[in-house]
């Protein structure tokens, strides 16, 4: 795989990604103080803290990171880099207002959303053309082109149940919520992730030689579970949708077929941040399907508000996090450093990682994630708040971290 600074966007254009995203990390941190350990699934408090969480959070750090990652798979530049500052305004003014709107002013929803989807939908549009006959030629720019797909669907049926919410249309947003979710999460998310996956964890593991059959089932599976999530939802067939998460649970299994089978492959047995936080979220993603697997056969609410607790913050969170401690001294020091190589000396990769306050932030992290889960499984406000306080310094770790690595010099 060519690996070349010539392709990617410039850092300054991609930095904002990161810190805001993070930013809102904390904010939805926070934001959790003001709810209990006991929370329903139509609190609009509680759905308002989710949204900022995985569009301010996980999508904007992931469109930082596809954006600089995809022009270098694809050897080609970015056909309009400058739409990269007017998607991440767009998506974080959609954000906030998507926000104000959940807590107090619902007729702000349906504006907020409006600007999601013209953020997502520019994204979506600057990849294709930027990638053109190219989306087709790995599976990883395969995945990327269908979860483009799938977040275009997932968030225009986002936006008309902010105007079900806003009272602009007449219509129940509830009826809405799992296919929303299911083409978000399962469709946008986790093949964006599948498809990063094939190009992050080897390039990072330093492993080769593996067989990729796993990740192409997982691909499949997914995309085929959704499309049938779908049809079931036009046809109003349970039996079809029960069909597609069970496909999609067998998507997900594939994935992490596919993760051990790189891991054993590893070049290089150093347990550092970003293995440790791989490590966590994929513990994270089991015991979320577990969940998952235990409500589908009847459990009650706790059941699926743990896979939920569990994937988000646990799997999504940590995979994230993980990778920035990857990709942000990459990036870094391919645009400060590598100019320099053979002129002067120059610092490795990681020496440009804060290991001690990584590690303060890991472990915070990671003793908050499992205690607020202990509280959603007792109902226990205690236990809930003290989850919370570990996160909460976690990511005050983080926000440190990640400005640090990106002053290096």
């Amino acid at each position: 795989m060519k690996i070349s600074s010539n392709f990617a966007p410039p850092l300054g254009i991609i930095s904002p990604f990161f810190i805001t995203g993070v930013l809102f990390y904390i904010l939805s941190i926070v934001g959790l103080f003001t709810l209990e350990s006991h929370i329903s699934w139509l609190d609009l408090h509680w759905i308002g803290f989710v949204h900022t969480y995985l569009i301010g959070f996980v999508m904007l750090v992931i469109i930082g990171a596809m954006a600089q990652l995809l022009p270098v798979v694809l050897e080609r530049g970015h056909c309009c880099v400058g739409f990269y500052p007017i998607i991440f305004t767009f998506i974080s003014l959609g954000t906030l207002l998507l926000l104000i709107g959940f807590l107090a002013y619902p007729l702000l929803l349906s504006y907020g959303g409006l600007i999601i989807v013209l953020g997502f939908a520019i994204f979506g549009i600057e990849l294709i053309l930027t990638g053109k006959d190219g989306l087709w030629r790995s599976l990883s720019t395969r995945a990327v082109s269908f979860a483009i797909l799938f977040l275009t669907i997932g968030t225009v049926l986002g936006w008309i149940m902010t105007l079900g919410l806003a009272g602009t249309l007449e219509m129940d947003p509830s009826h809405l919520i799992d296919v929303h979710a299911m083409t978000l999460l399962a469709g946008g998310v986790m093949l964006i992730l599948i498809g990063l996956a094939q190009i992050l964890l080897p390039m990072f593991g330093l492993a080769h030689g593996f067989d990729t059959k796993p990740a192409v089932w997982a691909f499949g599976l997914i995309v085929f579970g959704v499309v049938l999530y779908l049809s079931g939802e036009i046809i109003a067939s349970d039996t079809v949708q029960t069909l597609a998460m069970v496909s999609i649970l067998f998507a997900v299994g594939a994935h992490s077929v596919q993760v051990v089978m790189i891991a054993r492959k590893k070049g290089r047995r150093e347990y550092d941040i970003w293995f440790r936080s791989l490590a966590v979220a994929y513990l994270s993603l089991v015991l979320s399907l577990g969940c998952f697997i235990f409500a589908l056969m009847g459990g009650d609410d706790r059941a699926w508000l743990l896979s939920g607790w569990l994937f988000g913050i646990g799997f999504l969170g940590f995979m994230i996090t993980g990778h920035l401690y990857k990709i942000i001294p990459f990036l870094v020091w391919f645009e400060r450093f590598s100019p320099l190589v053979g002129k002067q000396k120059v610092p490795m990769l990681h020496q440009m990682v804060p290991k001690r306050s990584a590690d303060f932030q890991w472990g915070y992290s990671s003793v908050g994630l499992f205690v607020a889960a202990l509280s959603l499984v007792f109902e226990n406000n205690d236990l809930w708040y003290g989850g919370l306080s570990f996160l909460l310094v976690g990511s005050l770790f983080l926000i440190h971290n990640i400005t640090w690595m990106l002053r290096f010099k």
